[in-house]
């Protein structure tokens, strides 16, 4: 543990500009240390870190690591990382990023989000609840969250509301007194030999890590997630559509901007609730916050009003602009979908926003692991859209031993999606092939976990300078 311990002052963060990263090196800031860090990607947070006081440096390097104390590092780094290295031959303590949430939450009353899709909306929902109910927890965010000025946050009371990142196997670290498993997938297999039995037992292993006295917040709808609780020996609430589920979702209704939500809990119907958020998989993330607020006592109106007010997350469905494209109405938006299943979810979203559309993608896959393992879930989640534009694969530091590429993808599509309206554009193609291929009133996905969100950046100031020279 390291909070009061005097040996440990300056703490250097391997990988600093990630997101879950940045959150840490916040609150570590507020607790009073001094926070530098490394990363080769920092972009936009160069100006978070100089507000914040933190060195910062563009590049990897041994001499990075002068007169520092401790380690951190994000699950993305290799272990073969120069500094990693560099500190193990120095006798410098190193920590996984987790392994630094796990001990930040030794000191407060943890709420940890776990679950392969919806741990950041959640995870938000559930910080947002707390703040408004005045519960002042601290928290830290892989997302930036509308209402919120930045990942994290050093709160006053004993709450701590974290993501619980199963990517790397860390998350198992953690010790909270809530956990909250929104669903299983098959993500990040590649961690658990690419064995989903090894990845059950990953959530195994994360919630035996629950006090006798703690609680355990599931979506029984899943198979996978009721699986992974099987004689666990700790108690659990369930919710989700079925029936024997404590928390129940009678129904749920869309309209514009809107999704009402009625549900039952222990037998009892609660009033509806609002989000603003669409999309079913939202109504599931925005039940699993509603069941970590009852846990906690929280007034029923408290958590009606606090959800009603909850703005959604940057890149989760993010309205980034709309246009005049070839004189049709188009809309733009930003998501982080990079799963089969995020992907899929995201494309229904649009059609349910926007019935009369045409879903335009425009997809960047994330990882040659992930990508040669997942295509064909892949080329079928994108089928769902009108029209796909596929850029190359963000390797995210990943090597492309698998000689895969963005073309499997549009093989796929082209064997057993036949007729769907696929290209392959390089970055500065986009603006062109996106004007060349709009024929009617249209919504543009960006979608994807790397530089994609830069890309739709770019786009729409594309298209802000044309409006302007119009």
């Amino acid at each position: 543990m390291i909070r009061g311990n005097q040996n440990i002052k300056n703490i250097h963060m391997v990988g600093i500009a990630g997101s879950g990263m940045s959150g840490i090196a916040e609150i570590l800031v507020s607790l009073g240390y001094s926070v530098q860090g490394s990363d080769i990607n920092l972009g936009k947070t160069r100006q978070y870190f100089k507000d914040l006081g933190i060195t910062f440096f563009c590049e990897h390097d041994a001499g990075n690591l002068d007169n520092v104390d401790l380690v951190v590092y994000s699950g993305a780094i290799d272990k073969s990382n120069i500094e990693l290295v560099t500190a193990s031959n120095k006798n410098i303590p190193i920590l996984r990023r987790a392994e630094m949430l796990a001990d930040l939450m030794s000191y407060r009353f943890g709420i940890a989000v776990s679950g392969s899709h919806g741990k950041t909306t959640t995870t938000s929902m559930v910080a947002h609840i707390l703040t408004y109910a005045g519960m002042d927890p601290t928290y830290v965010i892989g997302g930036q969250v509308m209402q919120f000025s930045s990942h994290a946050r050093l709160g006053q009371s004993e709450y701590l509301v974290v993501e619980a990142d199963e990517s790397d196997g860390s998350f198992i670290h953690m010790k909270p007194k809530i956990a909250v498993i929104t669903n299983i997938e098959d993500d990040h297999l590649d961690h658990y030999n690419y064995s989903m039995d090894d990845l059950i037992q990953g959530f195994r292993d994360f919630v035996q890590n629950i006090p006798f006295d703690g609680l355990i917040l599931a979506n029984g709808d899943d198979l996978m997630v009721r699986t992974a609780l099987k004689d666990i020996g700790r108690k659990i609430l369930f919710y989700g559509r079925l029936e024997e589920n404590e928390l129940v979702i009678k129904r749920h209704q869309f309209a514009f901007n809107t999704t009402t939500i009625e549900l039952i809990y222990k037998g009892n119907e609660l009033g509806p609730i609002k989000i603003k958020t669409p999309g079913q998989h939202n109504v599931f993330n925005a039940v699993a916050a509603v069941a970590v607020a009852l846990s906690l006592g929280i007034d029923w109106e408290l958590i009606q009003n606090a959800l009603t007010e909850f703005n959604g997350i940057k890149r989760r469905f993010e309205f980034i602009g709309a246009y005049k494209i070839n004189k049709f109405e188009t809309v733009i938006y930003s998501d982080y979908a990079h799963h089969p299943t995020e992907i899929a979810v995201t494309i229904e979203t649009a059609k349910e926003v926007y019935p009369e559309k045409d879903i335009v993608t425009i997809f960047q896959p994330h990882r040659y692991s992930r990508t040669a393992m997942l295509k064909d879930k892949i080329a079928e989640a994108l089928s769902k859209s009108n029209k796909i534009l596929l850029l190359d694969i963000y390797g995210a530091g990943e090597k492309n031993n698998l000689a895969v590429t963005s073309k499997d993808i549009v093989d796929v599509i082209d064997r057993d999606f036949n007729g769907k309206d696929i290209f392959l554009v390089g970055i500065d193609e986009i603006e062109k092939t996106i004007d060349e291929r709009l024929q009617k009133d249209s919504v543009l996905l960006f979608m994807g976990a790397g530089e994609i969100n830069l890309i739709a950046e770019d786009y729409v100031k594309f298209n802000e300078k044309k409006a302007c020279v119009a």
